[in-house]
């Protein structure tokens, strides 16, 4: 069986049969602009009784490389089914796939997986490959990323290109021996999106997909696709009921907010064994030992999540999906637990670089990551500092002479001292690396 690796390089007019032709490059570049949306989107199966199972709905949203989804499952409460078209009933269920870890949990528990470099195993539906290829309808997965969307190469391939009477553009890619081809129809008014991909092998069609788009926000989307098995019968059927593209209320970088994870659940982190014992999720990404989160949420600092609180109480509460733009501000309520003066200087210093620079979204992203992980780190020493920087600034507002004020301001500033070496060796630095040396050279010019 032929399969293919998809590579990002320039696109060219001139092309041998061992490259790429140029208007798959093309193709390839509309996905990558997925690849750097902020996308959120939720998926339907209209039918849940496809034998290979479908989930009936599943609610995803993507920033960058990292995706979050949530499976809701049909009405008879099943998240997939079995060949025989049997329901595999259970409860909905929830996956994060951040760098370097991957986050998952069943909704009508408050037990939380954690794993960590077992990411590449792990597979999480991906939006950005509906229609890339027509291998879902033989079963065989196509979630990675645009490179990963296409099965890995087993041999040499030859390709070709030619012009259709409509304006589009048939692509094929042929195994060395003859026995197998995959065949794309890309459309040029569509930014090179493929409407038909078919997989041939010894001359005979296998599998097709078939992909209607539409255009949000300036990015061509898919909305909905085919899978058809040899005989023309539907395997899978994706459609989009939902989709946002590029919203400035969608989130930069994703945590377990988005999946519906709380402060309160139980955490077990696998993968690390630095890590062996159950932690506690605290918010924003941040987890802890038992029985340091449990004196944390003791003493209010922090406060525990709905489900968690209901479960305690003996009336669980129905799973509803997290609206992205409340998450957002939840996230913000978290962070904010660090003075108000602090966080403003950081979030406003890396707004600027933005600007200055000109950042693409890309870099954006990153930028917004290093502010969150450098403010997350931040935050986590002054609330262990709390009631020492209160106790000084209420003896501070109390002092009556320079010398007594003079002694109190250095021991703040001596509290205060790890968080500028956050700010100028670690925040500044990072961020400072994120421009291109033609970014700095635009900066420099213009200034």
């Amino acid at each position: 069986m032929a399969t293919l690796l998809i590579l990002v390089v320039t696109t060219s007019a001139v092309f041998d049969d061992s490259e790429i032709p140029p208007a798959l490059k093309q193709f390839i570049e509309a996905r990558k602009a997925i690849l750097r949306a902020d996308v959120y989107w939720r998926q339907t199966s209209p039918n849940g009784s496809f034998t290979r199972g479908q989930p009936n709905m599943l609610h995803s949203i993507i920033a960058g490389d990292e995706i979050g989804h949530v499976i809701l499952g049909t009405p008879d409460g099943a998240t997939a089914y079995q060949e025989d078209g049997t329901p595999l009933v259970q409860g909905p269920t929830a996956r994060l796939r951040e760098r370097g870890a991957f986050w998952h949990y069943m909704m009508d528990e408050t037990v939380v997986q954690k794993r960590e470099g077992e990411t590449a195993a792990i597979q999480i539906s991906d939006y950005r490959s509906i229609g890339m290829s027509p291998f879902p309808a033989l079963g065989r997965s196509c979630d990675e990323a645009v490179e990963r969307a296409l099965p890995r190469p087993t041999r040499a391939l030859r390709y070709s290109q030619r012009k259709l009477g409509n304006g589009t553009y048939r692509v094929e890619a042929t195994a060395d021996d003859g026995e197998a081809s995959v065949v794309w129809v890309l459309d040029p008014k569509l930014d090179w999106n493929a409407t038909r991909v078919q997989y041939w092998v010894d001359g005979r069609l296998a599998a097709q997909c078939l992909s209607e788009y539409d255009r949000v926000n300036g990015t061509v989307v898919p909305v909905s696709c085919l899978y058809l098995s040899a005989t023309g019968d539907v395997v899978t059927h994706v459609e989009v009921d939902t989709i946002n593209v590029n919203d400035p209320a969608l989130p930069n970088d994703l945590t377990p907010e988005y999946i519906g994870i709380e402060p309160g659940f139980a955490i077990f982190v696998m993968g690390n064994p630095e890590i062996t014992r159950q932690q506690v999720y605290l918010g924003a990404g941040r987890y802890a030992p038992s029985r340091e989160a449990y004196t944390l949420i003791s003493r209010g600092e922090i406060k525990e999540g709905d489900k968690v609180l209901a479960r305690r109480a003996g009336r669980p509460l129905p799973y509803t999906l997290p609206d992205p733009t409340q998450v957002r501000a939840q996230l913000e309520a978290y962070r904010n637990q660090a003075p108000a003066g602090i966080k403003d200087a950081w979030e406003t210093y890396t707004k600027k670089l933005i600007e200055r620079y000109s950042l693409d979204s890309e870099q954006r992203q990153k930028a917004f990551q290093v502010l969150r992980q450098c403010q997350a780190r931040r935050n986590h020493y002054l609330r262990g500092r709390k009631s020492q920087i209160e106790t000084l600034k209420k003896k501070l507002s109390e002092a009556v002479t320079d010398s007594v004020r003079s002694n109190l301001n250095k021991q703040l500033a001596k509290l205060h001292a790890p968080v500028e070496r956050i700010f100028e060796t670690e925040l500044k630095p990072r961020l400072g690396r994120l421009p291109t040396r033609a970014q700095l050279a635009q900066y420099q010019a213009s200034s």
